[in-house]
């Protein structure tokens, strides 16, 4: 594919996302898994959960692709039952839990065994600052070689 071709892919039935170009292949997964969230019905989890917010698709697809790069561990992308998108990286004995509510409201949390720490409204540069503690350690483990 060109690399001036936009490139589009459904959010479930939802509607469909369009990117200037190709994403790069590292992406792809995060970008799949993203979207397959879409099909997800109201109550999908049988406790009056609400589907995911397009809105909320992209902000997080936006988040990824600026904080993360294709040798940096891949988050697992998970649902929440309030319309939103739980990003987790759990290796090396860190956990790092990244609330997307919504575009205006992020939470996270990161614990290491010693510190637990717990943001709500974060912003940015607080993540990217813990993002890459984690990167740090996981490289000093060389779990992320």
């Amino acid at each position: 594919m060109d690399a001036t071709e936009q490139f589009f892919i459904p959010f479930g039935n939802a509607g469909t996302f369009a990117f200037d170009r190709e994403p790069d292949p590292w992406f792809i997964p995060l970008l799949m898994i993203i979207c397959e969230l879409g099909w997800l019905p109201l109550n999908w989890d049988t406790y009056d959960a609400r589907p995911v917010d397009p809105r909320t698709a992209v902000f997080t697809m936006k988040l990824l692709l600026e904080l993360l790069s294709e040798n940096d561990p891949l988050p697992s992308v998970v649902p929440t039952s309030r319309g939103g998108i739980q990003l987790e990286w759990h290796e090396g004995g860190i956990g790092l839990e990244i609330d997307i509510r919504s575009p205006s409201s992020v939470d996270m949390s990161i614990e290491d065994g010693e510190h637990d720490e717990e943001f709500e409204n974060i912003d940015f540069e607080t993540i990217q600052d813990k993002l890459y503690i984690v990167r740090s350690r996981l490289q000093d483990t060389g779990e992320n070689a």
